[in-house]
This record gives C-alpha cells, sequence and structure tokens, in this order.
C-alpha cells in the first residue's frame, strides 16, 4: 500500500485532505454542507476530470457591480454565494448569508464571487466577476425579492413559475428592515414588508416615507395575515397572552431585529408593560416563521410569534394576537418590465388567491391594489 498525499497551500478551507492509496483516490471533505461543496467544486471535480483526462472545465462569469461594501480578512481567500440583480440596464451583486452551514445560500445562488486574500475586502461601486452556477438566462429571467419570509410569497414563486414556466421568483428572507435597505442600496427588485409603525398604527408607510423618501415606487398589498403565538400542541403549558412568556417554565424564541415579527413583538411587550428581558429565549433568534415552527415542533422552544399558516403547516396549536398587512414595495423604474408585471398579474390571479387563503389565517381583500405610491 502507498499513500501519497497531496500538499495544499493554507488559502485552502480546512479540514480538506486529497491523496492516493495506490491508484484509489481518497478524498476527505469538511463536515459543513456547503464548505463539503465548496471543496467538491473547486478541487475535486477539477482533479476527477484531470484524471479520466477530460479538458480544464472552462467556467463562465459575468460582470456585475458591488451595492454595498463587503469586508474579508486580508491572508484568506474568502468566496461568497451571490445573487445577481440583472434589470437589463445594470446587473449588481445581492451576497448571500455566509457561513459554511448554509445551505439555503447555496441553494439560491446565481453564482460564485471570490474575494483575494491580497484584499481586505471589497468597496461599494466595484465592478465584480461572478463565476455562474446557472445559466444567464435564467438570471435575465429572475425576480429578485429581498425582505421579509412569507408562505404567501413562497406560493407567489411556485405559482407565477407554473404560468409562466421561463420566470423565476428568488425569495430572499432577510427581514423586513433590510428588504427596504436593499431597495434604497439598488439591489433587488422588490421588497417585502409588514413594518409596523407604533405611533400610527399604520404598516410600512412611515418608514418607506423615511428611508426611501426620494425613491418613486408603488405598495402593492400582497396579504393581510393573522399572527400570534405558536405553541405545542395541546398548548401544555398554558399559553394564552403575551404576558404568559414571562412564565419561568416557558422558552420563546425570537426573529432577528429589523424583522417586522421583532418588531411587532416589541410593541406588544411594551403594551403590557414588560421588559424583553423577562421572555427567556427572547435573544434566540430564527431567520424565517418556519424556523421557529421547526424549533417548536422539536421541543427546543415552548412558543414563537408568527403566522397561523405556519402553524397549520407545522402541526402547532395558535394563539391569534392580530392581524398585521403584508406588502410588496416595487421602484416604479421596474414596472414596466415583463416580468414584474406578470407578477402583478400572478398576484391578481384568483387560483393565486385562493391558494394562500386556504393556506390559513391570509385575506385577500386589498390583495393586487396599490395602497401607496410616491
Amino acid at each position: 500500500m502507498i499513500l501519497c498525499l497531496i500538499p495544499l497551500p493554507n488559502w485552502v478551507g480546512k479540514p480538506l485532505a486529497l491523496g492516493w492509496i495506490d491508484d484509489t483516490p481518497v478524498i476527505g471533505l469538511p463536515g459543513y454542507s456547503v464548505a463539503a461543496w465548496m471543496c467538491l467544486h473547486n478541487f475535486v471535480k477539477p482533479l476527477i476530470r484531470r484524471r479520466l483526462g477530460l479538458a480544464k472545465e472552462k467556467r463562465h462569469e459575468l460582470r456585475a457591480r458591488l451595492q454595498r461594501k463587503l469586508p474579508s480578512t486580508a491572508g484568506t481567500e474568502e468566496t461568497l454565494r451571490v445573487v445577481l440583480c440583472d434589470d437589463g440596464q445594470q446587473r449588481t451583486v445581492v451576497p448571500l448569508a455566509r457561513g459554511s452551514s448554509s445551505i439555503s445560500s447555496l441553494a439560491q445562488a446565481h453564482g460564485l464571487l471570490t474575494i483575494a486574500q491580497e484584499q481586505e475586502g471589497l468597496e461599494t461601486g466595484t465592478e465584480v466577476a461572478v463565476e455562474l452556477l446557472v445559466p444567464q438566462a435564467r438570471i435575465e429571467r429572475s425576480i429578485v425579492a429581498i425582505g421579509s419570509h412569507d408562505l404567501a410569497l413562497a406560493t407567489l414563486a411556485e405559482r407565477l413559475a407554473e404560468r409562466w414556466p421561463p420566470l423565476h421568483l428568488v425569495c430572499l428572507s432577510t427581514g423586513s428592515t433590510e428588504g427596504l435597505a436593499a431597495i434604497a442600496r439598488g439591489e433587488g427588485m422588490v421588497a417585502g414588508t409588514h413594518l409596523l409603525d407604533p405611533e400610527t398604527k399604520q404598516y410600512n408607510i412611515s418608514y418607506i416615507q423615511r428611508w426611501l423618501v426620494d425613491l418613486p415606487l408603488v405598495m402593492i398589498n400582497l396579504s393581510f395575515r393573522e399572527v400570534g403565538l405558536l405553541v405545542s400542541p395541546g398548548n401544555p403549558k398554558g399559553i394564552k397572552a403575551i404576558p404568559d412568556l414571562t412564565q419561568e417554565d416557558v422558552t420563546f424564541i425570537n426573529r432577528q431585529p429589523g424583522s417586522g415579527t421583532r418588531v411587532l413583538l416589541d410593541f406588544l411587550l411594551k403594551e403590557h408593560n414588560l421588559s424583553p428581558t423577562a421572555v427567556a429565549g427572547y435573544q434566540r433568534e430564527a431567520y424565517t416563521h418556519t424556523m421557529v415552527a421547526e424549533a417548536i415542533r422539536q421541543g427546543s422552544a415552548d412558543a414563537g410569534l408568527g403566522i397561523l399558516a405556519a402553524a397549520r403547516a407545522f402541526g402547532l396549536d395558535f394563539v391569534p394576537l392580530t392581524e398585521e398587512q403584508y406588502d410588496l414595495v416595487v421602484p416604479k423604474r421596474f414596472l414596466e418590465l415583463s416580468r414584474i408585471e406578470a407578477m402583478i398579474e400572478t398576484i391578481n390571479d384568483a387560483t393565486f388567491q385562493d391558494t394562500i387563503e386556504k393556506l390559513g389565517g391570509y385575506s385577500t381583500r386589498q390583495t393586487g391594489e396599490i395602497v401607496f405610491e410616491q
């Protein structure tokens, strides 16, 4: 038996091992899913092609512009998963979640952006080369939606693909605040938002007037949805209202700062004169309603604030609290794109509206209407 290991440079992700035992290749990959895929893509795949006598694979690239600063540590080459937003006039980069365990970012990615080891990040406005993971035509047919997570938005993506098969709605769940910030930066075409103004009790408008005041846009209602406390089947802790979250035997799971659900929770706590520190688990964060529901189903949390549709999808009990307004913010410069026209037509489609109402807790009484314009 002969063991031959290939020495790898220091910037290669670890742990990674390549070698042979006699004529048998030996490959050791990292345990995290994205790290394992990256090693397969960058090292194992080229090795296999070389052993098979195949030519080096030609990797296609597109040029695109950064709309935000991307920090990185000098001395380490970093590869980011990204989505490209192409409206026919300009092409921008939307970075996805970093981290070697974020498999959803790999599934959503249009391409890979590499920051060289000698660079301490990239500045706003930099034009970069993105290695494509999907055909360019898919990027040109994509609608990039950034903002709040919602099951109705996922249903819209499915319905849009059924009615207009070439089109693809990319839904990036970053939270309502980040969705509006992305639109302000010029990333994305649509922002999903449900931000309650504690002073006016209105949704979204005051935030738009504060952060997007100079941007011509429309706000289209997607739905109204019932929000409440998701609890384990049978509600074993007897949770009936917000004050019950302060019980010693109740563990909560929260949403991330900047999400509309987090804003609503803080408003409800203040209404009951409760401090966030009184809620065990307030600092524990999840990025979607389904992540909250899954944590409760698995028993790692007793309650979380979320939508009725998520409770039904995961077989949980639900304590209703309020109804909130979920809207889509679209800059006017995108309204003439056939992709956006198809999306709006689909939102107004009776089949789509009927489908989301069947999810539970959704009202389509204003779905498809422009509820604000500037």
